[in-house]
């Protein structure tokens, strides 16, 4: 009988809990730190001892042999025979072996009068837990006091006999004429509700070590919908870990004292990885990704680091304002796997070298399908020193242009605002330049919203304004535009004859399909092939 490579178990919270703390269940050496706060861990407790689902387990069994792995925070060091690594649970699992198991630095402590004396609901178990310094805690709260105020420290539910033992050793600490109170009241909140945390069982999908890191990977995400998931980055985080070499470390000091990558990738470092993966194994999918070797990504990662950074000049210097507004996120790559093949090139140069193929692709609608095929189609023709392009490659639709949206046609929508910045935007009304990263400055659509059209949401009716002007847009756009400067018009792309705009949204839409692409001939860009 061929082996199961992924399990459903009902796992005991006890016997989970018994591996952390034997070393045998283990994290990933990837896995981010614990965060969770005393307020979250004891809202996690309340839910224990409610009995109420806390959400399920992700585990692997058995060690990986294509990541590293690590001990829990607090936790003993590894055993030898791991039986779990916890690859979705972590937050969870440590604030519980922290309360039921003991921490070294806190104890997690419930008031059983409190708590009995209330309705009972989760609320008031919360309520009835406090956090103490453990030396404190041990000093300041022998077996008598503990006695006397009625406290359980929940460290003391490791399992039910070791609960016991030590209610027998609170009641003999007891004065001897509250010792029977103390037993009942010990035995009441036992049986109403601590008991749950000695019976709680966590719902666990148990992965094959077996399986494959794209495996891995997919089954996170699919599984994983309330917190952060686990996707490529994370596995070459762990596939590429040693002591000495940490890409987690690598990419936070890279996204925070690179200004172009903390802006652009913001906190996903996965483009840089991507762009190692275009230079090794020509292409960017996550299969490639996965194959990388830990060498492969140490040692490229400095120079896809700087090319990322070279890329995003040469975006700019094309007038790409931010990340929001490219037209194509893979746009990036075949920019940054030239500096990979030739590190010692200009940016402007290459910005020059490569306007025509940016708009050709963006107006084009070039990588909106087989995007990754195309990515290694374009970064091919660019591993040669001075790359030839097909004019066919450019080919622009005027109608696809006239009638696109920004939900049909996106890459339109980010181009044509690109543009309009790359052009020298200028306020209708102020005549100032303006700024797309301004609060100031928005995208608005002059045309009107008529019956059982969409003219107002076509890409060529948006202008670049400030919010006073786009106000007055919305309003009465004739009359904006005649107040409009010749300047302001051709910086827009709107004709100088507002006679044009009067005839109607499509007088418009045709006119400005005509300007832009004249515009591009104008700057250059004489080689992109237009048609109807």
């Amino acid at each position: 009988m061929a082996r199961r490579t992924i399990e459903a178990h009902e796992l005991s919270l006890e016997d989970i809990l018994e591996s952390v703390e034997t070393g045998s269940a283990v994290l990933p050496a990837f896995q981010r730190d614990f965060k969770w706060s005393n307020a979250d861990a004891i809202s996690l407790i309340a839910t224990v001892l409610c009995g109420w689902p806390a959400g399920s387990l992700l585990l692997m069994n058995g060690a990986p042999d294509f990541f590293e792995i690590r001990a829990f925070e607090d936790g003993p060091p590894i055993d030898n025979d791991i039986q779990y690594v916890i690859l979705d649970g972590q937050q969870r699992l440590t604030s519980l072996y922290r309360a039921f198991r003991g921490h070294e630095r806190t104890e997690f402590v419930l008031s059983v009068t409190a708590l009995l004396n209330s309705s009972g609901k989760a609320e008031d178990i919360e309520d009835a837990i406090t956090v103490h310094d453990r030396d404190k805690w041990l000093l300041e709260y022998p077996p008598a006091r503990q006695a006397e105020e009625l406290l359980v420290p929940l460290s003391s539910l490791r399992t039910a006999s070791d609960y016991f033992g030590w209610r027998d050793e609170t009641i003999a600490a007891a004065a001897a004429s509250e010792r029977e109170n103390v037993r009942q009241r010990l035995a009441e909140v036992y049986r109403v509700f601590l008991s749950r945390a000695n019976s709680y069982t966590l719902p666990s999908v148990v992965i094959d070590r077996s399986l494959p890191p794209a495996a891995v990977a997919r089954i996170f995400e699919r599984i994983n919908r309330t917190g952060l998931r686990l996707g490529a980055f994370d596995l070459l985080v762990a596939r590429s870990y040693t002591n000495d070499w940490n890409l987690r470390d690598h990419w936070e000091t890279l996204r925070t004292e690179s200004e172009p990558i903390g802006t652009w990738l913001k906190r996903d470092g996965l483009p840089v990885l991507q762009v190692i993966a275009l230079t090794r194994k020509k292409d960017v999918r996550q299969p490639a990704l996965l194959d990388l070797e830990p060498e492969e990504i140490s040692g490229n990662w400095e120079p896809a680091a700087a090319a990322v950074e070279h890329a995003v000049a040469v975006l700019r210097k094309l007038g790409v304002p931010g990340p929001d507004l490219m037209p194509y996120r893979g746009l990036l790559f075949p920019i940054a796997y030239r500096f990979m093949k030739f590190p010692d090139m200009n940016v402007e140069a290459v910005a020059r070298e490569l306007s025509d193929w940016f708009w050709g692709r963006s107006f084009g609608m070039g990588y909106d399908v087989g995007s990754s095929t195309r990515i290694a189609a374009d970064a091919r023709i660019l591993s040669a020193r001075s790359p030839g392009w097909d004019a066919a490659d450019f080919a622009i639709s005027e109608r696809n242009l006239i009638a696109a949206t920004r939900k049909k046609q996106s890459a339109i929508w980010s181009a044509f605002l690109t543009y309009l910045h790359a052009n020298g935007a200028r306020d209708l009304l102020t005549g100032a330049e303006l700024d797309p990263n301004s609060s100031d400055v928005v995208a608005v659509s002059m045309l009107p919203k008529l019956s059982e059209s969409d003219y107002h949401l076509r890409v060529l009716g948006l202008v670049w304004a400030n919010r006073h002007t786009a106000s007055k847009l919305r309003a009465d756009p004739i009359d904006v535009i005649q107040r409009a400067s010749r300047r302001s018009l051709e910086s827009q792309l709107l004709p100088i004859d507002v006679d044009s705009i009067y005839r109607g949204p499509d007088t418009l839409l045709m006119a400005r399909a005509r300007a832009l692409k004249q515009s591009l001939a104008n700057n250059g860009h004489e080689s992109l092939n237009w048609f109807a």
